[in-house]
């Protein structure tokens, strides 16, 4: 590969065949011109302490000579250190560029310009070369400098001509959807359209919040007037027809015109004449009295496909029907009227009357017209069945029937001589008479007598089907009320869920509208630096209201209702106790007195054929599985409520009645059989 010819200067090497080699062979070589001064100024350097004498003797006597110093020589001796370093040669014999300056222009304007000039014999040096290149480069980057700024200049003119176009396109844009609003706002109500009226006047009322005045003015002030009329009369024509609506209970007018109260800020008034009607509307669903069937139905407005007998039969039916309403049926009837009416109502009062907490003065209102209700109900139903008085007995009963199986509080040579009796052997192992037929005739008369002494259950509780289905009732009754609760509940924290997020949509759009303005300020070059600063405070200060809604309460946490329920619950797992313990007692009579209903012979493999082999007087018994009968039954009652408490107060009960009661028995059973 041939050496690359070495350019003189930076401008050669531009219009080279390879500018990159050429610049790379001129950047070597002024490296090794670079490492040949260094290396002659380290020299020199290092012989100036010896030569300092003999240089200052030197320069007394030239002075005193000559009398003069060339330019050359003077700019070649540098000061260092108090004393005169001479320069390299190399840097001494380096020519000089000299700057001429000429004049252009005319005589009124005279411009001077510098340019470098070199002496023809300098013309080839290297740092001649390098001096004209820098200079070069220098004068081309301040002719881009100036005229990017100048193209920048013009490019801000023009983005700021735009902005203002796009703002007068803005503002009149929003004086024509103005004017336009106002027109088709007036024709709607002219021809009683308020449906469009008010939207028509809502469409208007957005725009106004945004507008800014100049397109305001140009809307011009008999548009808005006119907006100011509409919107007057177009509120008092729906609210006269609102109040109508809600004094004859017309659902299909109420759905029509509630979503209209928002649009024109009514939403206040809209809230309570809704309650209203709605109160009113509960207040006949949850009716519980009956009325009187009129004789003669010609007055009353017929069904549609209906005659005035049916129309009759049907009354008298929901009579008698209310007049032998249970407590249970009472309860979902009530329930029932609340949980339709928050389902058909409750949605469209949100989306509707939301901005005015509509949703939650409605589930308020529901709420308390139900339980007030049910709280008397079912207060006037523990009075009426003597609730306490028979928690109380049934207390009494079950400890005495604790105390008769658990430790020592009972007979047990009875218990011996009836085992002795199920397993055949009573006349050998207790010399009693023992025949077959004699002894399961006795049996059952001891079973008998013994049925009634159930430490006085059926005197002081009742019957074991009676209280079987008093308890069903009452699991029924609690069912209803925690299904309601559970409803309610849902129903508020949807409307806790719907509040927080309709704030933080309001909050969103005046941060918008604030930012907008913030950037039209900004347009106009009135804006200070401190803007960003304000608008972070404006949105901690949205959060902080945010947090202030979620505060308010719907409902408190414990409202009567329950605790009325938490009474009953507690009541009732007293009389599951003390049923379980009088199930568990009958149980155990009828091991103690067996028949073949509760006895079963146990078949054991090659001795089945033999009356006397091994196992053949074993008997399997049904002691257990009763009392778990009993236990299951009682354990998914108290789940079939929903109550928590009571379910938990169940499942302990039948624990520790199981684990106590029937264990101890059966330890003492097998011990008096072994």
């Amino acid at each position: 590969m041939p050496p690359i010819a070495i350019p003189s200067n930076l401008v050669e090497s531009l219009g080279c065949k390879s500018p990159h080699d050429a610049l790379l062979a001129l950047a070597d070589e002024s490296e090794s011109t670079a490492l040949k001064l260094a290396e002659e100024l380290a020299a020199s350097l290092s012989t100036t302490k010896k030569h300092s004498a003999a240089t200052g003797s030197h320069n007394n006597s030239s002075s005193a000579g000559s009398g003069r110093r060339s330019k050359r020589e003077d700019s070649a001796i540098s000061f260092t250190g108090g004393q005169f370093v001479p320069l390299p040669r190399s840097l001494r014999d380096a020519p000089r560029p000299t700057r001429k300056i000429s004049q252009k222009g005319s005589n009124s304007s005279i411009t001077d310009h510098e340019t470098i000039t070199n002496s023809s014999s300098s013309a080839s040096h290297a740092l001649t070369h390098a001096t004209l290149a820098s200079e070069s480069i220098l004068s081309s980057l301040s002719k881009i400098a100036s005229g990017g700024s100048a193209a920048s200049s013009e490019m801000r003119q023009l983005e700021s001509h735009r902005q203002r176009l796009d703002e007068e396109a803005i503002n009149i844009d929003h004086a024509l959807r103005i004017r336009e609003g106002c027109q088709r706002g007036g024709d709607s109500l002219m021809g009683r359209r308020y449906g469009d009226a008010a939207r028509a006047v809502a469409d208007v009322n957005s725009i106004l919040k945004e507008c800014s005045m100049n397109a305001l003015q140009l809307a011009g002030e008999e548009a808005l007037e006119a907006h100011s009329k509409t919107k007057e009369v177009t509120k008092r024509a729906i609210g006269e027809r609102y109040e109508t609506a809600v004094a004859n209970g017309d659902v299909v007018q109420l759905s029509e015109l509630t979503p209209l109260l928002q649009m024109l800020d009514m939403a206040e008034l809209g809230v309570r004449l809704y309650l209203q009607y709605s109160q009113s509307v509960l207040t006949k669903e949850m009716n519980l009295d009956a009325e009187e069937v009129p004789v003669d139905m010609a007055h009353v407005e017929r069904a549609e496909g209906m005659s005035r007998a049916a129309m009759r039969r049907r009354a008298e039916e929901e009579l008698l029907l209310r007049r032998t309403m249970s407590v249970p049926m009472k309860l979902a009837r009530i329930y029932n009227a609340a949980v339709t009416h928050l389902r058909h109502h409750l949605p469209m009062v949100a989306y509707a009357l939301g901005e005015a907490d509509g949703d939650a003065a409605l589930v308020q209102l529901v709420h308390v017209e139900a339980e007030k209700r049910a709280v008397d109900i079912l207060r006037d139903y523990m009075s009426e069945k003597q609730l306490n008085l028979t928690v109380r007995r049934a207390d009494g009963v079950g400890k005495k029937i604790e105390d008769r199986y658990i430790g020592g509080g009972f007979s047990a040579r009875d218990d011996e001589i009836n085992i002795a009796n199920v397993l055949g052997f009573a006349g050998d192992a207790l010399g009693g008479g023992g025949g077959s037929g004699g002894g399961t005739i006795d049996i059952v008369t001891k079973r008998m007598a013994a049925q009634k002494d159930d430490c006085g259950f059926q005197i002081e509780v009742g019957n074991l089907a009676d209280v079987d289905a008093a308890l069903e009732e009452w699991a029924l009754v609690m069912q209803h009320t925690e299904s309601y609760e559970r409803f309610i509940r849902h129903a508020v924290n949807e409307v806790v869920k719907a509040r927080k997020l309709r704030r933080e949509q309001k909050i969103e759009e005046k941060n918008r509208l604030k930012e907008l303005e913030e950037a039209k300020s900004r347009e106009h070059g009135s804006e200070m630096t401190g803007s960003g600063r304000k608008s972070n405070e404006r949105l901690s200060s949205g959060d902080v209201d945010v947090d202030q809604e979620e505060k308010v309460e719907i409902l408190p946490p414990h409202t009567a209702l329950n605790e009325v329920a938490a009474e009953i619950g507690g009541s009732y797992s007293a009389l599951e106790r003390c049923l379980l313990l009088a199930g568990m007692q009958r149980a155990f009579v009828h091991a103690n007195y067996p028949d073949d209903s509760t006895f079963s012979p146990v078949v054991l493999d090659g001795s089945s054929n033999s009356l006397y082999g091994a196992g053949s007087r074993a008997l399997q018994t049904n002691l257990v599985e009763e009392c778990l009968f009993a236990a299951r039954r009682s354990t998914l009652r108290a789940f079939a409520t929903g109550h928590t408490g009571t379910a938990s107060a169940a499942a302990n009960v039948c624990v520790d009645v199981l684990g106590r009661l029937l264990l101890d028995v059966l330890i003492r059973r097998a011990e008096l059989g072994a």
